[in-house]
């Protein structure tokens, strides 16, 4: 799927994921296989489908109690909310996501809060908040 996407063969990339949920074996890949469904599908735009996917996730990662699963959708939603400019829905995500890296892989702290500053400048840039943003870019 990775590579046909690469190749901008998104429709045989999606082929693929739907290939990947279909055999999976168990709810971990299968959650798994609907997290990169939403991916390929934000990727193209369509962020109806991309979220719907997430949901699908969600649920999954719910009944098998995958925290890291649900953790990595919330970081998907994060950056389509923030696309569709719903910075609090987006703030809300991303600081769930943020919150279970750090408590789980403290020793990438210093990356997570890398990737948290450059989330919230954007999102500062997004609602026109330049002086926080240039803050935030400086901790960066």
């Amino acid at each position: 799927a990775y590579i046909y996407a690469m190749q901008e063969d998104y429709e045989k990339a999606m082929e693929w994921i739907h290939q990947f949920i279909a055999m999976a074996s168990s709810s971990g890949p299968k959650a798994e296989g609907y997290l990169w469904k939403a991916f390929y599908y934000a990727w193209m735009g369509n962020m109806d489908l991309a979220l719907h996917s997430i949901e699908r996730v969600e649920e999954i990662a719910e009944s098998v109690r995958n925290d890291q699963i649900k953790a990595t959708s919330e970081w998907l939603r994060a950056w389509i909310y923030l696309d569709r400019g719903d910075i609090p829905a987006g703030i809300r995500y991303y600081e769930r996501w943020f919150d279970f890296a750090k408590q789980n892989d403290p020793s990438r702290s210093a990356f997570y809060t890398g990737g948290y500053e450059l989330y919230m400048g954007l999102a500062d840039v997004r609602e026109n908040r330049i002086a926080s943003a240039k803050e935030r870019a400086g901790r960066l």
